[in-house]
Order: structure tokens, then C-alpha cells, then sequence
């Protein structure tokens, strides 16, 4: 999934890479909302929008799926 951080620190511009479940894009993007504002990135001393890729693990127990997020994978500042 990438998705962007604004320089007011609000996650935005969601996409699902790879999607295996038509409702995994809508809960990912819940998850990461539910955390609040983000601090934005910093160029010298400016506040600048940075685009984040993240990687999902998905485990199934018993037909209920549990989302783990396994870390930052790469991010790119945006202007």
C-alpha cells in the first residue's frame, strides 16, 4: 500500500499495490487513519509532504483476518 503524508501531517492519496480481498484497501486505510496525524517530513526547517510504501502480512485464523503491518518499506518526500 502507498500512501502520502501531508504537510499539515494528515494521511492521504491511499492505493492499494496489490489487493487479495476487495475490502483489504478500506480496512488498511481505517488502520492507518485510526493513529491520527502523522508528523510531516522536514527539509530545512520546512514542513514537506512524504509518500510512504508499506508492506502487509496477513494471517488467517479461523476465517477472521488479522492484519499485521511488518514495517516502512521505502519513502520518498514529495513536494
Amino acid at each position: 500500500m502507498y500512501f502520502e503524508i501531508d504537510s499539515n501531517g494528515k494521511p492521504t492519496n491511499f492505493r492499494v499495490i496489490r489487493e487479495t480481498d476487495s475490502n483489504l484497501g478500506i480496512s488498511l486505510k481505517t488502520l492507518i487513519e485510526k493513529y491520527g496525524d502523522w508528523a510531516p517530513a522536514l527539509i530545512n526547517g520546512r514542513k514537506v509532504g512524504y509518500r510512504y510504501s508499506i508492506e502487509v502480512v496477513l494471517k488467517y485464523v479461523n476465517s477472521v483476518g488479522t492484519i499485521e503491518v511488518m514495517g516502512l518499506k521505502s519513502g520518498d518526500f514529495i513536494s
